[in-house]
């Protein structure tokens, strides 16, 4: 069967299709048992979405749990199937807290998180744990990608956030050559960051650091260690196309297919995971123009968004290696992705090329419906 074929047995609902036309990376279901029918993409949820709250699970379930809720500024989805669990809801229930609590310490975006308090006294006094250890590992990250992962750009982004609220983006020479976006790109600093025994500090007084980047895979992962501790015995958490999955059954694998970024169905690849992590960086998720040049995902050797991709997915151990590795091969060029891939030959990448050529490491096309179609 071809691989479109496969997609139109998968997809047979128009309006489900397009639904998941949304996504970085698709999660499609386990086998062929569990249907996909839910939005799982990188998308800014709704107010009403929000405003809804979390509601109540089920007190039983068949061993299949299904759950949707808002955290980490997109949708989260963890399906549970475990038919010999008794407290698969339990499991669940608890999985969800932990995205809850690890938000509260990880997000720029709360002004009471310890990174936020980072951010605005430049030290911090015995942080916590998990907020030292994403910050070693974004510093170990960096170091190995030769700075193209770099948690210091929150001041680009920033500024490019506020411009395009004041209607500022146009040419890109004019824009790039503004005395605003000098001075952030300016505020970009590798050497910012000081991790010593009990302290986290940052030198100056510009840098700000963001953990957008890494901080959403760490809790993926995290969450995925407290369902392996509570037995579980097969998962998949789709963290807004941040996912992780686990089947203590081998040959059981999840489906997951790569996004098309044109947005038109056309879907890259498809593949077949029974553990492990599977990520996206993309220019089409968040973009501050219409010609979708002007995102998120910035060179920080430039300050520029990097346009070589379109998107490139990673499939490696971990989320957080696999999200990182995303970021950091987008904005790579050529010889730096040779290096980076020298030194992490446990992840196989799939990128796609601004002229929409696709290149993949030898790896990947272990795990590729394709190439066995």
């Amino acid at each position: 069967m071809s691989l479109k074929e496969r997609l139109s047995a998968l997809f047979t609902d128009r309006s489900r299709r397009s639904f998941l036309q949304a996504c970085g990376v698709l999660g499609l279901g386990f086998g062929a048992s569990v249907a996909a029918d839910r939005l799982l993409g990188r998308r800014t949820p709704s107010r009403s979405s929000i405003d809804a709250g979390p509601k109540p699970l089920p007190s039983s379930t068949d061993g299949r749990l299904r759950v949707t809720r808002v955290a980490m500024g997109t949708f989260v989805t963890i399906t549970a199937i475990d038919p010999a669990n008794e407290r698969l809801v339990d499991a669940v229930e608890s999985a969800f807290a932990e995205v809850a609590r690890l938000e509260s310490l990880l997000s720029r975006h709360n002004p009471d998180s310890p990174l936020s308090l980072l951010n605005l006294q430049r030290s911090l006094q015995t942080p916590p744990p998990e907020l030292a250890d994403v910050l070693r590992h974004s510093a170990a990250i960096g170091r190995q990608t030769l700075g193209c992962f770099e948690p210091t750009v929150a001041p680009v982004i920033d500024w490019l956030k506020s411009a395009a609220q004041r209607h500022r983006l146009g040419d890109e020479g004019v824009l790039f050559d503004d005395r605003g976006f000098r001075d952030a790109v300016a505020r970009i600093d590798p050497k910012a960051l000081r991790l010593e025994r009990s302290v986290v500090r940052l030198a100056g007084n510009s840098a700000i650091l963001t953990l957008d980047g890494i901080a959403k895979g760490y809790i993926v992962d995290r969450v995925a260690e407290l369902l392996q501790r509570k037995r579980v015995a097969h998962f998949m958490i789709d963290a807004g196309g941040d996912i992780r999955v686990f089947s203590r059954a081998r040959r059981r694998a999840w489906t997951i297919a790569v996004e098309d970024p044109n947005k038109r169905g056309n879907y890259p690849d498809v593949i077949r995971l029974d553990h492990g992590a599977v990520a996206t960086s993309g220019s089409y998720e968040v973009f501050f123009d219409a010609n979708e040049r002007l995102h998120h995902l910035i060179d920080p050797h430039t300050g520029r968004p990097a346009n070589r991709q379109r998107s490139v997915t990673t499939i490696a151990p971990t989320v957080m290696l696999a999200d990182a590795l995303s970021t950091a091969v987008f904005v790579a060029s050529s010889r730096e992705r040779r290096a980076i891939l020298r030194r992490h030959r446990s992840a196989d990448l799939l990128l796609i090329g601004a002229d929409g050529s696709l290149v993949a490491t030898a790896g990947w096309w272990r795990h590729s419906l394709r190439r066995s179609s």
